[in-house]
């Protein structure tokens, strides 16, 4: 009895490990990744061969990690993204960093130009994608190397084309190559289809920790206000006081300007993410994130070489305490006859960029965002990150409610098919699902997650994206109306002299129309052949850029005079000295210039485009700014140009 019972046990026990290491396959198998279980098909390479084999998988290796590099110090972008208008002292901040003389950095948050404010931050996808691309065209040169082997006697013969698939995880990424290669060697062949390489770079945890970093400075708004208690902390930043002087205080915008930097430099560099490494700066300078990373080492830096715009009083260079008038209440008059008694309060306008590092185990992931003060008060957030990938979006699988959505064509009011259409609640955005017709309409009706004052966001090839705001959490019906755009052919002409021509060889237009009601916007130069408009209002700005000229503009001295109290005695009856302040601006060499342009409100009727096959613009051209003075004034011709006689609208023809 007791041997069976022995038997029984030890017959259960085995049982159980069995199903648990079935347990264990099976889990495994499942939480592989697609690439890694294509890579299993990868065929076994005969050992004379494994050389050659193991070359060309170190070459992928190398391109793979070169590439990674790249998109780490450039922001996630192995190509960054070029501006409308080129770096100049008009558009010093651009759309990247320059970091140091041959390196630069997209920003992620930045306001461009024109004053709109973007979040430029590739998904995951896009980060995918250029990788691909950047392995597919280099591949080859690291490949020469097997160049040894065929003097060896080794026979590699590519095949095919090159297709490259990779995937970013936490902490690796994978890369899957599809590169047919046949190899022989005395007498032994085979031919290999595919090469999969596993990278060891956490570029998806610092990717998420970069997002939410962006995201949660965008919410609090954590570097502007530490900028604004730099103003105010510091007693040699002129913000806001009193003074018993007798001599009105004066200061200088240079002198303020290279002290704030100072300031900024030394507060920026102690900010830390909560629960990362080196998190020991005190609770003040921590940014507290929506989830903690604590293996990861953040860094945020400001230089005084970098761009960096101020404004004090609008644009005043020298500024001075305001002198307080007693009144006619006897006793402040006898106060105000003995003591002297100042005030000032000076409006700031400042925006500087801010570099964030991200490093963890070895590989760094850096990116930039403007800080923006407006006024003495934080910008108002006004960009809003889209396609930011989420990982685990909990809030798409809660609770849901039953919805049905209309997509309608804005111009006829007829119903969409095939119509994407999103959820987007605080930062979380859901795919619900596409219109579809069902009888004589096309709408969704679909279970969406609850959410109050939710974003639905309605998208369809060839039509402008549709948002309206409604509360999702009940039952209902909701429209949106989404703008066909059409497509229009580019003409540039140039008015000169009230003549219209073309334009010449050396000139480029670039042409902005921004629809702010409709989050719409759409850039043309003379390389862009046709263009797609919705109908709306724009806020329109166009530039003429004149290139080739190798010219140096003249420097100028600028002077700036004040009248000031006189000391002592006579300052109290009245009597003043005038003192003046040079600043010095050096000359400039320059290859190419804005030379003309407009800015103008324009209104497009959707009966107007739905006729028209191309758009005529027209842009006006100043004199060639020959010193630095002329092309500082260039901008505010710019913004008058629209009162000329000569000035003419954009033409639908």
């Amino acid at each position: 009895m007791k041997k069976g019972q022995i038997s029984l046990f030890i017959i259960i026990g085995v049982v159980i490990v069995f199903i648990i290491g079935i347990l264990f396959f099976f889990r495994s198998q499942i939480l592989k990744s697609e690439l890694e279980k294509q890579s299993d098909s990868i065929q076994v390479v005969p050992e004379q061969l494994r050389p050659v084999k193991q070359e060309i998988d170190n070459c992928i290796s190398e391109v793979s990690r070169q590439g990674l590099e790249i998109i780490g110090f450039q922001g996630g972008y192995i190509d960054l993204p070029k501006d409308l208008l080129p770096r100049s002292s008009f558009n010093q901040f651009s759309n990247s960093l320059q970091v140091m003389q041959d390196s630069e950095t997209a920003y992620w948050f930045y306001e461009d130009i024109n004053g709109v404010q973007k979040n430029q931050v590739q998904t995951k996808k896009q980060i995918e994608f250029s990788l691909n691309d950047y392995i597919k065209s280099n591949l080859d040169t690291c490949l020469v190397s097997l160049e040894t082997f065929r003097d060896e006697g080794y026979e590699i013969n590519f095949k095919d084309k090159i297709d490259v698939d990779s995937k970013i995880q936490d902490q690796f990424i994978e890369i899957l190559v599809d590169y047919p290669v046949e190899i022989s060697y005395k007498g032994i062949g085979k031919i290999i289809n595919s090469h999969y390489s596993k990278i060891d770079a956490p570029l998806g945890q610092l990717y998420d920790l970069g997002v939410d970093v962006v995201n949660s400075n965008n919410k609090i708004y954590f570097i502007e206000n530490k900028t604004l208690d730099v103003l105010a902390v510091y007693s040699d930043i002129p913000y806001t006081g009193q003074s018993l002087n007798c001599v009105p205080r004066v200061w200088l915008k240079q002198d303020i300007e290279k002290n704030l930097k100072n300031y900024i430099d030394i507060n920026i560099r102690s900010i830390k993410v909560k629960n990362n490494l080196g998190t020991n700066a005190g609770t003040y300078f921590m940014l507290e994130t929506s989830k903690a990373y604590n293996d990861i080492d953040t860094n945020f830096y400001f230089s005084k070489e970098w761009p960096f715009e101020l404004k004090i009083n609008g644009d005043e260079e020298v500024l001075e305490e305001d002198p307080i008038i007693a009144g006619n209440n006897p006793a402040t008059k006898l106060l105000f006859g003995i003591f002297c008694f100042n005030s000032y309060q000076f409006v700031y306008d400042i925006k500087f960029p801010v570099l964030v590092q991200l490093t963890k185990n070895g590989y760094t992931l850096q990116f930039a965002v403007q800080s923006i003060i407006q006024k003495n008060q934080p910008r108002i957030n006004r960009a809003v990150f889209e396609n930011i990938e989420s990982d685990e979006n909990r809030f798409c699988t809660a609770s849901k409610t039953s919805n049905v959505i209309y997509a309608l064509n804005f111009e006829n009011g007829a119903s969409l098919e095939d119509a994407s259409v999103k959820v987007k609640c605080i930062s979380s955005i859901c795919d619900v699902g596409k219109t579809k017709l069902q009888g004589q309409e096309s709408y969704l009706d679909a279970l969406t997650p609850s959410c109050l004052n939710a974003e639905i966001i309605a998208s369809k090839e060839g039509f402008n994206d549709a948002v309206t705001i409604a509360n999702t959490n009940e039952q209902g019906s909701i429209n949106l109306e989404l703008k066909p755009k059409h497509n229009l052919k580019a003409e540039l002409k140039v008015i000169e002299n009230g003549q219209v021509r073309s334009l010449y060889d050396n000139e480029n237009v670039l042409v902005q129309f921004i629809d702010s009601d409709d989050n719409y916007a759409v850039t043309i130069d003379k390389n862009i052949e046709s263009t797609e408009l919705i109908a709306g209002s724009y806020d329109a700005s166009s530039f003429l850029i004149v290139s080739g000229l190798n010219i140096t503009l003249s420097g100028t001295d600028v002077e700036k005079c004040v009248d000031i109290p006189k000391s002592g005695v006579l300052g109290l009856v009245g009597l003043k000295d005038r003192k003046c302040f040079s600043t010095k601006i050096d000359p400039l060499n320059v290859d190419q210039v804005i030379s003309g342009g407009d800015k103008f409100g324009l209104e497009l009727f959707k009966d107007d485009l739905s006729t028209a096959s191309k758009i005529v613009i027209y842009v006006t051209k100043n004199p060639t700014p020959e010193s630095i003075e002329e092309l500082k004034n260039e901008i505010n011709l710019i913004e008058t140009n629209s009162n000329n006689p000569e000035f003419k609208l954009p033409q639908l023809t």
